[in-house]
């Protein structure tokens, strides 16, 4: 009789241990299982299913828009039908930017010269220029980079395109397409994979 019930308490705990390891796996494979949908819907299917950009408002207002990556988006989301806000330093870039996005897809532009290392003073007057603009998208890279993921442009002395460096171009249509489908993203499947194995 005493033989029976320590079988009993063994299986009974084999069988509870068991339960719990099976629930766990079970919750494992859902969480993995859930970032795989995510990454395939944010960075494969978005590509088929884009967002209309337009949705959102009619103007898209992208800072250090005259070269690189700012430029890249600018471009982009003008290719996209957005009317493009452009802040840079250069008033001759913007002009020749503006005039590159006029002549190719036909968007309205709007040039705001402004140096962000200035400090806060800079806010009020750009303020003034966007008011009134139904602005739907609002692209911020004046002084930052995108590190340790790369983009090939003059910052990273155009280093050669492969499969872990994108051209400007490509990183901003990928990461136009996660508009919508995501509320943070490290803008291109390439990036989020490096992403994902260095933590």
């Amino acid at each position: 009789m005493l033989l029976a019930q320590e079988l009993y308490c063994k299986t009974s705990l084999i069988d509870t241990l068991a339960l719990f390891g099976g629930l766990t796996v079970a919750v494992c494979l859902l969480k993995f299982t859930w970032k795989c949908w995510c990454g395939l819907r944010r960075f494969v299917l978005s590509e088929q299913w884009q967002v209309d950009l337009r949705a959102y408002g009619q103007w898209a207002v992208v800072t250090g828009a005259t070269s690189g990556i700012g430029r890249a988006y600018a471009t982009e989301l003008a290719r996209r039908g957005l009317d493009v806000v452009l802040l840079g330093r250069s008033d001759n870039k913007l002009q020749m930017v503006a005039r590159e996005i006029k002549n190719e897809y036909g968007r309205k532009t709007h040039t705001i010269q402004v140096d962000f290392t200035e400090g806060g003073s800079i806010y009020s007057s750009i303020a003034k220029e966007l008011q009134g603009l139904q602005i739907g998208i609002l692209v911020l890279l004046s002084s930052q980079c995108v590190a340790p993921l790369m983009v090939s442009t003059n910052m990273t002395h155009n280093m050669q395109v492969n499969c872990l460096v994108k051209s400007a171009s490509a990183f901003a249509y990928e990461a136009v397409n996660t508009v919508g489908h995501s509320s943070y993203t490290s803008g291109c499947l390439s990036h989020a994979l490096q992403v994902r194995t260095e933590q």
